[in-house]
């Protein structure tokens, strides 16, 4: 009587265990595809809708990623209040890893374009340095230079950031899929 006991414990336990991981996977499903539809949405200009999928992913999981994108395509709607919005909530989401250059450039932008200056080219010299650290691009020159002389062309800063975001973050795709590319460290040693 009590192996079947310990027998029905051990199969309720896993039927547990297996519910919350289908759970989950199920959540992180939706997620991920809510994530690539929007970023479709983005690259072809249909800010609204791919905002919407990225609040979306943010309900089904709050993430940082989510939450950068939201404020990236609220940006291009020139929402600036709900990027700003966003973006805050991306750096109480949690670590921004891949996210960090695209929560610190727009971050920059968005201040730049609010009218405050000192605090956005502060933010931007942030980015700059980081990136350089980060990865090698032939933008972030430019970017430099017109950091440096604190001019404020924001279409101009916005085109160089947009541009370093995308090479960085292919860069990322495809190292996590390759394991080689620009960013495996490996093959500096």
């Amino acid at each position: 009587m009590q192996g079947v006991r310990k027998v029905l414990c051990l199969g309720i336990l896993g039927l547990t265990f297996l519910t919350a991981a289908c759970s989950s996977t199920s959540t992180y499903t939706v997620y991920e595809r809510d994530i690539i539809t929007g970023k479709q949405l983005l690259r072809e200009g249909d800010y609204v809708d791919a905002r919407n999928d990225f609040l979306k992913a943010a309900e089904s999981e709050k993430r940082p990623g989510a939450l950068a994108l939201a404020a990236t395509a609220s940006y291009k709607l020139n929402d600036f209040p709900a990027a700003a919005q966003y973006l805050a909530e991306a750096e109480r989401a949690g670590k921004l890893d891949f996210f960090y250059f695209r929560v610190t450039g727009y971050k920059a932008l968005v201040l730049l374009q609010e009218g405050k200056k000192e605090e956005g080219l502060r933010t931007l010299g942030t980015y700059i340095q980081n990136y350089k650290g980060a990865y090698d691009s032939e933008s972030i020159r430019e970017l430099e230079f017109l950091w440096k002389r604190s001019k404020v062309d924001l279409p101009r800063l916005e085109k160089l950031v947009d541009r370093q975001l995308t090479e960085y973050e292919n860069a990322e795709d495809w190292f996590s899929e390759t394991r080689t590319g620009s960013l495996d460290k490996q093959s500096f040693k």
